[in-house]
């Protein structure tokens, strides 16, 4: 997309152009025709009853459904005499300068702060939208208060869930017997290369798979002991005793 008051070019779904209708570094009005809004946008399966958006007044239904922000946190600076930045990847959602925000920690605690700035490659914008890589300037916290910080959401409870869906690969015949129904230990990986994971113990249910992610088998896990903060394509490992069986990643949430 090209903004034709600044004339700088970026990457950004149209269905997140048509809610904003702002370019997000100069916030000048994006040009789009109503005649262009007619064009099929397919939902996400998690939306309910709703096949399709067709026009600008189906979209309210939609931007409640990518309201759920959540990003990971890949690396974190000071940020001259404003607080801090933290850099990471929007999984799902959409965030704006002013915003309210909740930190979840490694440990479970959660720190609210708000959004003073928005960096994107180097530039401020007012907005970033799923699938980008951004900044979030936080002036009210600094680099020791956000020391195994694993996440940020818009989620108030911190996107703390004991119940998901997860896919896994399966390396023998006997691991499905071995691990199906049973209690076991889950170790969920929200930041591998900073070595932060979070723990929790339950059950682990094979069900129907349905064949998106072929080699893998689909499953339920549920956690009994405490929730955890858990976002889609987050990878985790089950454990039963020290020895790990299998490992995978989340593909969505039971709320």
């Amino acid at each position: 997309m090209i903004c034709d008051s600044c004339g700088r070019e970026w990457n950004m779904p149209e269905r997140v152009a048509r809610i904003m209708k702002k370019c997000p570094f100069c916030q000048a009005d994006l040009k789009m025709d109503d005649d262009d809004l007619v064009e099929e946008i397919i939902l996400p399966p998690e939306m309910p009853k709703t096949a399709k958006v067709e026009s600008l007044a189906d979209l309210s239904a939609y931007k409640d459904f990518i309201a759920r922000f959540f990003m990971n946190v890949k690396d974190i600076f000071p940020y001259s005499d404003r607080g801090t930045i933290v850099y990471g990847t929007l999984i799902s959602g959409d965030i704006n300068v002013g915003d309210t925000v909740y930190v979840v920690f490694a440990d479970g605690r959660i720190l609210s702060s708000s959004v003073s700035g928005i960096e994107i490659d180097g530039e401020k914008a007012v907005y970033a939208w799923e699938g980008i890589e951004a900044g979030l300037i936080l002036s009210d916290l600094n680099r020791d208060d956000l020391r195994h910080a694993i996440g940020i959401t818009n989620s108030e409870t911190g996107l703390m869930n004991n119940k998901f869906v997860g896919y896994v690969t399966l390396k023998y015949e006997n691991e499905r017997e071995l691990i199906d129904q049973s209690y076991t230990t889950i170790k969920i990986f929200h930041n591998e290369k900073r070595g932060y994971l979070m723990e929790g113990c339950g059950y682990f249910t094979f069900i129907d798979n349905d064949n998106r992610h072929p080699g893998m088998e689909k499953a339920v896990i549920e956690l009994v002991e405490q929730p955890l903060f858990m976002i889609p394509q987050i990878d985790f490992a089950v454990f039963k005793g020290d020895e790990e069986i299998t490992k995978g990643f989340i593909d969505s949430i039971i709320e």
